[in-house]
């Protein structure tokens, strides 16, 4: 009996050590508990996900708490007031075009508000360092999930009935072979995992070599992606490589991406071979039927240039393109599926440029936390996750909406945070 305690404790330890970088104690296990109700949350939360629609804003108030009890005492002075006034301008971007005749403009401000206040806290690395380690299980556990659903199908969902909250949306998708697992919406699930390939390739690049177990992960990852039948995320994986091959000027993780893409050139080769429900997305490459595709989201495109000209100054009001789509007809789809043209089209020209502008600030902080790590290696892994997940978000932007969707929206802010509190590690030193 002793002897298993032992076993128990010890090993416990190992993974606690491992994943929080902390000693075991109820403060550090209230604060990681709750980082991994958010991650898991992040990464697994939908609309057809029981939680999410009870508990999705108490999650990201806990991680808030848990950021003011982590805050960087030693933080330079001008950092943190110069983090309050950015977020002081950030709540003003979003009262460019308010408009209270419109219910989800509220909501909208706040959701908004929150990735503010992730982003701009200045909070110690430490917290960083345990949100980044535990993507690692809660992806690979999604990911299975994924998986099993695809070879149990309707059977996965009888299992799981007292789950979900969307069950017919779910037979319907199941039947066209798109698989969702726990996650409850095939868009989500795809973007899940490739938040995780992103994690498990960062972490190839930044050691500069292909370890067998970081390719069984991205594999498994892999294979998940494509079960559930979303063409868009397999395009941005790959340019989010490609574009970490030209911009990144260190030769080492240039030739690591270099081997990577051979490697899994080959993987995904057998994985079209041995798993014959990832064909779905090679399928929908081949389909331009369905409305899911470019054809269908022109429409909405368009639309959402019609309203840009009505109001091309202010805009309709943040979080308006849903009362105004609905009403004007457009059928059930209540987001353009195209953030850059629905943020235009609800904030007008004044509005679009302070958020373009703060997109790109985004992307040039995760660039430069890059640049830092030369002197500081262990955290390589860190921003290179960080600037690979900018650089996905921004380009799911161009056919999604992912700043409207809390799951995503939060992500992002916790990878620029990540970047900010490294560069600032570098500036206090």
């Amino acid at each position: 009996m002793e002897i298993n305690v032992i076993i128990n404790e010890t090993y416990l330890s190992q993974f606690w050590r491992q994943h929080f970088n902390e000693k075991l104690s109820i403060k550090s296990t209230i604060v990681n508990l709750a980082i991994l109700l958010l991650v898991f949350f992040c990464l697994g939360g939908s609309k057809g996900f029981t939680i999410y629609s009870n508990c999705a804003f108490v999650y990201i108030i806990i991680y808030i708490l848990c950021c003011v009890a982590n805050m960087e005492l030693k933080s330079n002075p001008r950092i943190y007031y110069g983090s309050l006034i950015i977020y002081i301008a950030f709540i003003a971007i979003q009262m460019t075009a308010i408009n209270v005749s419109n219910a989800n403009i509220l909501d909208t401000i706040l959701q908004f508000s929150l990735y503010g206040i992730i982003t701009l806290l200045p909070v110690r690395l430490s917290l960083y360092r345990s949100t980044y380690n535990i993507i690692k299980p809660v992806a690979l556990f999604y990911a299975a999930f994924i998986i099993v659903s695809s070879i149990l199908k309707n059977n996965f969902i009888t299992i799981f009935d007292f789950y979900f909250t969307n069950v017919g949306r779910l037979l319907h998708e199941y039947s066209a072979g798109q698989y969702s697992g726990l996650n409850g919406a095939r868009g989500l699930a795809a973007a899940s995992m490739n938040i995780a390939m992103c994690y498990f390739i960062s972490g190839i690049l930044s050691q500069g070599k292909i370890k067998l177990k970081q390719m069984v992960y991205c594999t498994i990852c892999f294979a998940a992606m494509l079960c559930t039948g979303q063409r868009s995320q397999v395009i941005i994986i790959v340019c989010v490589v490609f574009i970490m091959l030209f911009f990144l000027s260190d030769r080492k993780i240039r030739k690591s991406i270099l081997r990577f893409f051979l490697i899994f050139s080959i993987i995904t080769i057998a994985i079209l071979i041995f798993v014959p429900q990832a064909n779905i997305t090679i399928q929908r490459f081949t389909s331009l039927n369905d409305y899911s595709t470019l054809n269908g989201r022109l429409d909405l495109w368009q639309y959402a240039i019609q309203l840009f000209k009505q109001k091309p100054i202010f805009g309709n009001g943040l979080g308006s393109f849903s009362n105004l789509n609905s009403l004007y007809g457009q059928g059930s789809v209540n987001e353009a599926h195209n953030m850059y043209l629905q943020l235009l089209a609800e904030t007008g020209l004044v509005g679009s440029v302070l958020y373009f502008s703060f997109f790109i600030c985004c992307l040039i902080i995760c660039f430069k936390a890059v640049k830092v790590c030369k002197y500081y290696r262990e955290l390589l892994p860190m921003s290179l996750f960080s600037l690979m997940v900018c650089i996905t978000f921004l380009i799911h932007g161009m056919v999604s909406f992912p700043i409207y969707i809390m799951n995503e929206g939060i992500i992002l802010s916790i990878c620029v945070g990540m970047s900010l509190s490294i560069i600032r590690k570098r500036l206090v030193k």
